[in-house]
């Protein structure tokens, strides 16, 4: 790795913080019904890996970074051979002439750029395990997620060939509130320095690498929203967490 390189490295690393403080995780405008599908490209609301990391890529390639988007699967198994193409986009950045796994959408994921090579990578004191193999001679990647960050999947993949025609084809499926398997999920997610927040549902909960911090379900929606608010400042309105908080009820009634 040339000096450069290490300097991109950690210049891109900060970009991608201040970007997911910017613009995180987020399913509350498919939780509400929104079409998520037509925002600001280059300023997108909090949202999914589709818009997140559509917009970050055209972000990097005004910005003079060569980016692609490719079309990957979050997973929750072990296997490769079990792939779940579809379930996610993720960027590619070239830095110094190498392609780097530069991932804003995913949540949990980590936020510096990893160059496409196999081995062990760490982030707040996390290990993100990068290994690759071949499929339908075409080379894949694959990261593996530490356990203690997420009960929903695993492992993310993705082919090392940009895809996206078949990428934007997928983003229509998650992003419209009538078919997208996120439609009743209300899930907010994103590292605040070395902790990484969750809002599931009306449970927010915080993590870092010494374990759960802190886990609390809310019963009263003005403590919810307040915590929401104090993780995520100058992020969501108030009218948007009241619906957020009404349709969560009305679904556990």
């Amino acid at each position: 790795m040339t000096q450069e390189t290490v300097t991109e490295t950690a210049r891109l690393t900060e970009v991608m913080r201040a970007w997911c403080a910017a613009h995180p995780y987020s399913t509350l405008d498919i939780f509400l019904g929104a079409s998520a599908e037509h925002g600001d490209r280059l300023s997108p609301r909090p949202g999914v890996c589709f818009t997140l990391n559509t917009a970050f890529a055209s972000h990097l390639n005004e910005v003079g970074v060569p980016s692609s988007v490719h079309l990957a699967g979050v997973q929750d198994h072990d296997s490769p051979d079990a792939a779940d193409v579809g379930s996610h986009l993720t960027v590619v950045a070239q830095l110094d002439g190498q392609p780097h796994l530069t991932d804003v959408g995913l949540g949990c994921g980590p936020l510096t750029p990893i160059p496409l090579r196999p081995g062990t990578h760490s982030f707040n004191g996390f290990d993100f395990p990068l290994t690759t193999h071949a499929r339908d001679g075409q080379r894949w990647w694959r990261l593996g997620i530490p356990p203690a960050l997420s009960r929903a999947f695993r492992a993310m993949e993705f082919c090392e060939v940009p895809d996206d025609p078949r990428a934007g084809a997928r983003a229509g499926h998650f992003l419209s509130p009538a078919t997208s398997p996120l439609r009743d999920v209300l899930l907010i997610q994103g590292w605040v320095g070395e902790r990484l927040v969750t809002a599931h549902g009306p449970t927010v909960t915080v993590r870092s690498s010494e374990g759960v911090l802190a886990r609390t379900t809310f019963e009263d929606q003005s403590a919810w929203q307040s915590a929401v608010h104090g993780w995520f400042p100058d992020t969501f309105g108030e009218a948007e967490l009241s619906a957020a908080w009404a349709r969560l009820q009305g679904l556990r009634a």
